[in-house]
C-alpha cells in the first residue's frame, strides 16, 4: 500500500497549512504547545467517510476534554467540502489539500487515485507537534473508534 510507513509515531509531524472551505487558513503550528491533534485523512463523501466522520462530529466534545481538536483533510473543492459538512453537520474544519501536498508529506498519498487522494488515516499529534499514532486504514471498518482515540489523547500529556 503506496508509502504508508514514511511517517510513524516519534517522529515529528509535518506542518499543516490548508484552508478551510470558506478560505480560511488552518495552520497547524499555531497549535503546538496547546492543544493535541486528530489529523484525519478521508477520500470524499462515500457512505464509508461520511459515517465515520458524522461518529467524530457527534463526539468532538469526548476528544475536547482529552485536549484534542479535529482537522480533517481531504481533495474535495471547497464548495464541494462545505455542502458535504453542512449536509452532515460537521463540526471540525475540513481542510482542502488541492495539490495533495500534505497528503503526500503524512505518507497517505493513494498513487492509484488520479485525484490524489488519500488512503484513509488518522493521526494523533501531541502538543509538542510529535505523532504519536498513527493508523492507515485498510477499509472504512478499520478505522479507530471514537473511544480508541480518547484514550490515546488521554495517555499523552
Amino acid at each position: 500500500m503506496d508509502n504508508v510507513n514514511r511517517l510513524r509515531p516519534g517522529l515529528i509531524a509535518p506542518r499543516i497549512v490548508l484552508d478551510d472551505p470558506d478560505g480560511k487558513k488552518v495552520d497547524s503550528y499555531s497549535f503546538v504547545g496547546k492543544t493535541k491533534l486528530v489529523v484525519v485523512f478521508y477520500k470524499g463523501q462515500d457512505e464509508g467517510d461520511s459515517s465515520w466522520l458524522q461518529e467524530l462530529s457527534k463526539s468532538r466534545h469526548k476528544i475536547e476534554l482529552s485536549s484534542g481538536l479535529i482537522l480533517a483533510i481531504s481533495t474535495e473543492a471547497p464548495r464541494t467540502m462545505k455542502e458535504f459538512g453542512q449536509k452532515l453537520g460537521l463540526n471540525f474544519p475540513l481542510l482542502y489539500d488541492r495539490r495533495s501536498e500534505t497528503i503526500s508529506a503524512y505518507g497517505v498519498l493513494d498513487t492509484s487515485s488520479e485525484k490524489g487522494e488519500p488512503h484513509p488515516a488518522v493521526f494523533i499529534v501531541d502538543r509538542l507537534g510529535i505523532v504519536r499514532y498513527r493508523k492507515v486504514c485498510s477499509d472504512y471498518d478499520d478505522r479507530p473508534s471514537v473511544d480508541e482515540i480518547v484514550s490515546i489523547l488521554e495517555q499523552l500529556t
